[in-house]
């Protein structure tokens, strides 16, 4: 997805993929489906991938929401959530949790407002000046992390900016 949303939001079509991503949202969030992805436990590699889902559903929603039945959207939209009921490592993961309540929000589906604001002012402690993050309270400022919050602050910066100006305002300006 991190690379078929970008292809898909350009304008160009993929139908193939299009309908194999619908065929696994409906099958691994039914709990009914021999397919289903199972509920969460902590540190769960299924909050990763969520980043990327959540990812599709707010900027490709005609592709990857819209064609969806109103039973597959809620069995997603509660799937998504999931995230919201465990605490994640203090890390880059929080970011996961971001992605996932825009874009539960954006598809007008219950979000946790508070975690929202609780995991993007955790964000904020990992900023340490000059453009540069850390991985939380690790200390790490390897390669990954500036993938990671670079990216995810300036792709909230994007699509939250009539919403959050302040805080989309001050992301772009780290970008600088």
């Amino acid at each position: 997805l991190w690379g078929l949303v970008p292809l898909w939001a350009g304008g160009r079509k993929a139908p193939a993929f299009e309908e194999i991503y619908r065929k696994g949202f409906v099958a691994g969030t039914n709990p009914e489906s021999k397919e289903y992805w199972g509920g969460f436990h902590a540190f769960d590699q299924r909050f990763v991938e969520m980043a990327a889902m959540s990812y599709g559903l707010i900027l490709v929603p005609e592709i990857l929401w819209d064609p969806l039945s109103d039973i597959e959207r809620k069995r997603l939209a509660d799937w998504l959530y999931g995230i919201n009921e465990y605490e994640l490592p203090i890390c880059n993961w929080i970011m996961f949790a971001v992605l996932v309540n825009i874009a539960l929000k954006a598809r007008g589906q219950k979000y946790d407002a508070e975690k929202l604001e609780h995991y993007l002012n955790g964000a904020e402690t990992f900023y340490l000046g000059d453009g540069w993050y850390q991985d939380g309270d690790s200390g790490q400022k390897d390669y990954y992390i500036s993938f990671a919050m670079h990216f995810y602050s300036l792709f909230y910066a994007m699509v939250m900016e009539k919403e959050d100006p302040d805080r989309c305002k001050l992301y772009k300006q780290r970008a600088e």
